[in-house]
């Protein structure tokens, strides 16, 4: 065995480690003849329980791999070749690559949106804010999934395109067992639907609205009840580009506020507390301008944009 493939067995050990002690997941490696896989990574519920969420995962670890970066993460480059394997993959193939001298490790996912186009095949960024540990679990999870059926999936896009050019305003419906069970799938599906390229994302900006139902009954407003600032929370925090496609007059947009501040009510309404306030809008503009400028808009219409919501918000 040589000093590389030695050093390539110690980062499949270190990466095995993570996802089995850390994350408690199930970790299987893969032969060495299989083309790139090294691992496949079983997801493992709370309780234990198996849940069929698949990730694949190619690993590499060395200073050769860490060697080309920027401010944002590593760069990693390959024939277009592989790609075409990569993206036939039955499940989800994560990129991880390892550094020697820190032993951390960063991954990104094999996709469309991730991979640039160069001349001598294709690079893409491993970015730095995304690390192999339990922070992105929750991530990861969502990730992972069974094989799709892509003719199914290629039909629901074209769907989605269609009514994005028709209709004024998505509205879309949680129900009340969605929120006690804190269950965001759905809506992060519907959200990834409405990401699905560059051109519907801009099609789809300010076009959603989110109505929460079962608790008409319910004499406390939406903002008051915990479950739903801990379900609205969860959402954000994993598709923060929901905040892209929320309509600034949005029903949900107070509560979605107001699941961040601290808030004291008067007869007019609720005040919210000024330091949350400016948080939420640091942390709101930040992610909706970041977005923008992912997906093609230009500076001045980002500018733009972020003066609607200040607006709003203030």
């Amino acid at each position: 065995m040589t000093t590389s493939q030695k050093r390539g067995n110690f980062g499949v050990s270190l990466v095995s480690g993570i996802l089995t002690i850390s994350f408690e997941w199930i970790f299987r490696q893969q032969p060495q003849d299989d083309f790139g896989i090294d691992a496949h990574v079983e997801v493992v519920e709370k309780d234990g329980g198996v849940t069929g969420r698949l990730l694949a995962l190619q690993i590499k670890y060395g200073k050769k791999y860490t060697k080309q970066k920027n401010e944002d993460g590593y760069i990693i480059k390959g024939h277009l070749s592989q790609l075409n394997y990569f993206f036939n993959y039955s499940i989800p193939v994560l990129f991880v690559i390892g550094c020697p001298d820190t032993k951390g490790f960063y991954w990104q996912i094999m996709s469309s949106r991730n991979v640039k186009r160069i001349n001598t095949g294709w690079s893409m960024l491993v970015p730095f804010n995304q690390p192999l540990d339990t922070s992105m679990k929750d991530e990861l999870y969502w990730i992972a999934q069974p094989a799709l059926d892509y003719a199914q999936d290629l039909e629901m896009e074209w769907e989605m395109n269609n009514a994005i050019e028709s209709i004024g305003l998505f509205a879309y419906n949680v129900t009340d067992i969605e929120i006690l069970d804190e269950d965001i799938s759905q809506a992060v599906n519907f959200i990834q639907r409405m990401s699905t390229s560059k051109e519907i994302a801009q099609k789809a900006h300010n076009k959603l609205d989110v109505f929460i139902s079962g608790y008409n009954s319910d004499p406390r407003e939406l903002y008051e009840i915990r479950e739903v600032r801990i379900w609205i929370r969860h959402l954000v925090e994993m598709c923060p580009n929901i905040l892209y496609f929320l309509s600034p007059a949005a029903g949900i947009f107070p509560v979605i506020i107001a699941s961040y501040c601290k808030y004291t009510k008067t007869e007019e309404g609720i005040m919210l507390n000024q330091t949350d306030l400016d948080s939420f809008l640091n942390f709101y503009l930040g992610r909706l301008s970041s977005y923008a400028k992912e997906i093609g808009h230009s500076s001045e219409e980002v500018e733009e944009m972020e003066k609607v919501i200040t607006s709003r918000i203030r």
